[in-house]
C-alpha cells in the first residue's frame, strides 16, 4: 500500500495537518484514498509491473514507428464513453492496447452511471519527449523512470468532475489496485487520474462500484 505522507503547517500557534484525499464519507465522518497518494514505491510498481509486462521504454521516434508498425501500440480510440483533450497533440495520441481497453471499460462504465464521458489528457510519451517536459518542468518524472514512456499509462482529467464523480473514480481505481492489474496515482498539480494499466488487466473483470446515495 502507498505510504499516506502528511503536511505539517504552522500558522501563527496552530499546528494544521493537510492530508490528502480526504472527502465527506457516506453517512456523516470522513473518508480518505491513501491508496492513491503519489510516492515513489508507487513508481516502483508502475516500472515493475512494466517490466513483467515487457512494455519497453520507447526511447525514440524510430522506436515508436517500429512498435506502431507492429500494433504493439495504437491509437487512443475515442467513443460515445471517452474523448481527448484537444490540447494533446496528435503525434501523442497513442497508446498500449490494453490502455485503450481500460480506458473504454471504465468510460463505458462512468458514462452508464452519470452519462458524461471521461477525457484522456496524456497518454504515451517518448523519453525523448520526457526530457524537454523535464527541462521545462523539473517536478516532471525522470525520463528513464517515466510510466508515460513504456506506452501503457494515461491521464484521465477530474477538473470538470463533481466531487460525487470524483468519489466514484476513486473507489473504481482502488478496487482494480486491489486486483493488482493497475497502479493509480490522483495528481493534484495536474488535476488527472494517473493510472498505469498492467499487461494481465485483459484477465479482470470490471469491477462493481457501489453507488452513492444522492445527497
Amino acid at each position: 500500500m502507498k505510504k499516506l505522507f502528511v503536511t505539517f503547517l504552522f500558522v501563527g500557534a496552530a499546528l494544521i495537518v493537510v492530508a490528502p484525499s480526504v472527502q465527506a464519507a457516506p453517512g456523516g465522518g470522513r473518508r480518505s484514498w491513501p491508496e492513491l497518494v503519489g510516492s515513489p514505491e508507487s513508481l516502483d510498481r508502475q516500472i515493475a509491473g512494466a517490466d513483467r509486462a515487457g512494455f519497453v521504454r520507447i526511447r525514440n521516434d524510430k522506436i515508436l514507428q517500429r512498435l506502431q508498425k507492429a500494433r504493439a501500440v495504437v491509437p487512443l480510440q475515442r467513443s460515445r464513453f471517452v474523448v481527448i483533450d484537444p490540447r494533446l497533440a496528435p503525434k501523442w495520441r497513442w497508446c498500449r492496447p490494453i490502455a485503450n481497453r481500460f480506458l473504454q471499460d471504465i468510460g463505458r462504465t462512468f458514462y452508464s452511471r452519470f452519462r458524461s464521458r471521461l477525457q484522456v489528457n496524456s497518454a504515451g510519451r517518448t523519453i525523448l519527449y520526457q526530457r524537454e517536459l523535464k527541462r521545462r518542468n523539473p517536478n516532471a518524472t525522470d525520463p528513464e523512470r517515466a510510466p508515460h514512456t513504456t506506452g501503457a499509462t494515461v491521464d484521465i482529467a477530474k477538473l470538470s468532475m463533481s466531487e460525487r464523480q470524483r468519489n466514484w473514480m476513486r473507489d473504481y481505481l482502488m478496487r482494480l489496485e486491489a486486483q493488482g492489474v493497475i497502479e493509480a496515482t490522483e495528481e493534484h498539480s495536474q488535476t488527472v487520474f494517473h493510472v498505469m494499466v498492467f499487461g494481465h488487466y485483459q484477465n479482470q473483470s470490471t469491477p462493481l462500484v457501489r453507488r452513492r446515495p444522492r445527497r
